[in-house]
């Protein structure tokens, strides 16, 4: 059975709308404006940033995606954000300042407001490895659905 996404709301541009997660590590890059981005958030209800996406060339990051940004490399690891990818992958300068990497812009709607993760990754469903350090593409529509109304259940309430 199609995941509810594809079936209602879709996007003309990406009619089979994906769930990716990317990830944050405090340890290696330092995300400077992220108060910045909760008050946007707040305020307005969506904060738009770059945010690096890896070697997803087998599957590309389309608009309309929905993406979840998990924190790691720390005591509290877990989903801390969730977003849409508003652009193409796109390429620039390596975050870490040397060489390139592959970009997109999050349209992030919800955003933890302390940094401390929403759903720690002791609570996430089981089938992904929620501490790959690359991001990707959860597939398991069953997945995606539990990991959606933890997220509701958690932000939203």
């Amino acid at each position: 059975m199609p995941h509810i996404r594809n079936i209602v709301g879709s996007n003309p541009t990406n009619p089979i709308m994906k769930t990716y997660l990317l990830n944050w590590n405090p340890e290696n890059w330092i995300w400077h404006d992220m108060q910045d981005g909760i008050k946007t958030v707040n305020t307005t209800g969506c904060y738009i940033r770059r945010w690096s996406c890896g070697n997803i060339s087998k599957n590309p990051i389309n608009i309309g995606d929905d993406i979840y940004l998990i924190k790691l490399g720390t005591e509290t690891n877990g989903i801390i954000a969730r977003g849409t990818c508003i652009c193409p992958t796109y390429a620039g300068k390596h975050w870490g300042g040397i060489g390139r990497a592959n970009y997109i812009d999050i349209a992030f709607h919800d955003i933890s407001s302390d940094a401390n993760p929403i759903i720690t990754v002791d609570e996430l469903p089981i089938g992904v490895n929620w501490q790959n350090q690359s991001a990707q593409r959860i597939y398991d529509d069953q997945i995606i659905d539990q990991l959606d109304i933890l997220w509701y259940n958690k932000f939203l309430i």
